[in-house]
């Protein structure tokens, strides 16, 4: 993991060039702005992508009306989503990866899959926010993340779900 606010200068220096999309007017129903908002759990960040710089997450923070943090990509973002439990974003750039955010840092999970083409086209956390559906165009697979990248009393705290381990 990456410290907070801290990686994106670590893989290019800034200013960075935004890769954008030149907008075709003449074509009907031309991408243009955002297309893909999704709120945090607790509505204090929100994450967009905008189709003509369709290769970056861009992650506010709506207490202060401001960037956090602009996530740079090779590929362009495909599906976004942030866990119902904790401020942990999980996105996918149609590659066999998916990505974790949080405000403590970053990491990437290449999905351990037999077949060599499985291109993630969209993340799901699960209500308990312990797992993700990770899906290509026609498979899906469930993924868990390891326990080192959720907060400290989410990482011990048992589902509710499931019952605690007996005391001896």
């Amino acid at each position: 993991m990456l410290p907070r606010n801290r990686w994106l200068d670590r893989l290019q220096e800034l200013p960075i060039k935004i890769k954008t999309k030149k907008v075709e007017p003449d074509k009907p129903n031309p991408a243009i702005g955002v297309s893909l908002a999704t709120w945090s759990f607790d509505s204090k960040l929100l994450a967009t992508r905008d189709d003509n710089m369709s290769h970056c997450l861009w992650i506010w923070d709506m207490s202060t009306l401001e960037l956090s943090n602009l996530l740079v990509h090779y590929n362009p973002i495909r599906g976004v989503s942030w866990s119902p439990k904790s401020s942990h974003l999980a996105f996918c750039t149609g590659t066999p990866q998916i990505f974790l955010w949080s405000r403590d840092g970053a990491s990437v999970c290449t999905i351990p899959i037999e077949t060599k083409d499985f291109a993630v086209q969209r993340v799901e956390w699960n209500p308990n926010g312990r797992s993700l559906i990770v899906a290509d165009k026609s498979r899906l697979t469930i993924a868990y993340p390891q326990a080192e990248f959720f907060e400290p009393a989410l990482a011990k705290e048992p589902p509710k779900d499931e019952p605690s381990p007996k005391q001896e």
